[in-house]
């Protein structure tokens, strides 16, 4: 389907979040948190992106694109050729990363640009008044993409965010966190 970018946001020095809608505003096929679709960007490259954004709002899709250094062409065409009013090809969603429908706990790990699919999950607890974490890890704050959602009244009870830690340090943690889960909770790692 075609789509029009509506609003793009710079949210952190590499992470571009751009808002898709459609052409005629009609509202978009539902998804499910987790899914992903595939933008075909104006090179003719086509990259699957997670949407990020709250899964029954079917006005548009928010994706979000970090720009790769050895990008071939996908990313660096989303950061440097898209403008508000672009038009691109997108998917239909499609769902291969999937939230359990009930558990006593969730355990959301994000690191880095993992945050895009573990977003929608949180949304979907949150609407569903769920007991959930999410741990999300960044070198820094400059670095840590949706900070304002995550920090605020919304999520921020939710949220333990993890900056600047080294490899070994970030295994400790989620090795912690994961012991200390609650029999028959559900764990969700991404990046």
């Amino acid at each position: 389907m075609k789509l029009i970018v509506e609003r793009i946001e710079q949210a952190t020095p590499q992470i571009r979040v751009l808002r898709l809608t459609g052409v005629d505003g009609a509202p978009l096929p539902p998804y499910e948190p987790g899914a992903h679709v595939d933008v075909r960007g104006p090179t003719g490259v086509t990259r699957q992106y997670s949407l990020c954004g709250t899964p029954h709002d079917r006005c548009g899709y928010t994706i979000a694109v970090k720009r790769e250094l050895a990008s071939r062409g996908g990313s660096a065409a989303l950061h440097d050729q898209v403008t508000i009013g672009s038009e691109l090809e997108v998917s239909a969603p499609r769902s291969l990363f999937r939230l359990a429908e009930a558990a006593a706990e969730y355990v959301l790990i994000a690191a880095g640009i993992g945050i895009t699919p573990l977003l929608s999950f949180a949304y979907r607890l949150k609407q569903r008044d769920a007991h959930f974490t999410l741990h999300y890890f960044a070198r820094s704050r400059d670095e840590a993409a949706f900070l304002p959602v995550l920090e605020s009244q919304e999520f921020a009870a939710h949220l333990q965010l993890h900056l600047g830690l080294e490899p070994d340090e970030v295994a400790a943690v989620v090795r912690q966190r994961v012991a200390a889960a609650l029999p028959h909770a559900q764990v969700y790692t991404c990046g």
